[in-house]
């Protein structure tokens, strides 16, 4: 048995992927969630979060929408929760 794929995706990538969904991020990170999985520690969850919350956003997606992608990234599917020394 192979193992699946991994990659870390910053916040960045991960506001990349919701606000621009054809753009090269977010077929990365479409890629990785059908076949493998996105490495990420809590901290890095909760600053996505806080950076969503933002209302600057509001006039590009919906509350509901960005609520909907931080469920897509729920740690049983397509979010594996490390630690850094998990890869020392």
């Amino acid at each position: 048995m192979t193992e699946a794929e991994r990659i870390v995706a910053d916040t960045d990538i991960l506001v990349s992927r919701l606000l621009m969904p054809a753009s090269l991020p977010a077929q990365a990170v479409d890629k990785i969630l059908t076949s493998g999985r996105i490495l990420a520690s809590d901290e890095s969850l909760v600053e996505l979060a806080t950076v969503l919350a933002r209302p600057k956003f509001d006039r590009y997606v919906s509350v509901a929408d960005r609520r909907s992608f931080l469920r897509l990234l729920h740690p049983f599917r397509g979010v594996r929760i490390v630690t850094p020394r998990d890869y020392l």
